[in-house]
C-alpha cells in the first residue's frame, strides 16, 4: 500500500470520519449514523423551544435546541459532531 493515500487503512478511515462529519453524522466503522441514534439524548420542552440533551446538564453535556423535537435533535447532531471535531 502507498503511504498517504486512501489505500492506507488509517487514512481511508479518517476520510470516512471526515465525510460523515460534513453531513452531521458519525462513522461507527460500518456506516454513517446520526449521533442522536447512538447516544440517545433526552428530549424535553425548554420554555418556548425543545432541548435534546446528552449528559447531566448543559455545562457538562451536549445540547441542541429547536422549535420542534425533531429540530432539537438535528441541532444536537450538528453540535455533537462540531464539539467532537474540536477535540
Amino acid at each position: 500500500m502507498t503511504k498517504g493515500t486512501l489505500a492506507d487503512p488509517k487514512i481511508a478511515r479518517q476520510s470516512r470520519v471526515d465525510m460523515a462529519a460534513e453531513r452531521g453524522m458519525i462513522y461507527n466503522g460500518q456506516g454513517d449514523v446520526p449521533p442522536s441514534l447512538v447516544f440517545v439524548p433526552r428530549v424535553f420542552p425548554d420554555g418556548n423551544a425543545w432541548c435534546a440533551l446528552y449528559g447531566e446538564n448543559l455545562q457538562m453535556g451536549v445540547a441542541g435546541f429547536g422549535a420542534t423535537p425533531h429540530k432539537a435533535i438535528l441541532d444536537f447532531d450538528w453540535k455533537f459532531v462540531s464539539q467532537t471535531l474540536k477535540q
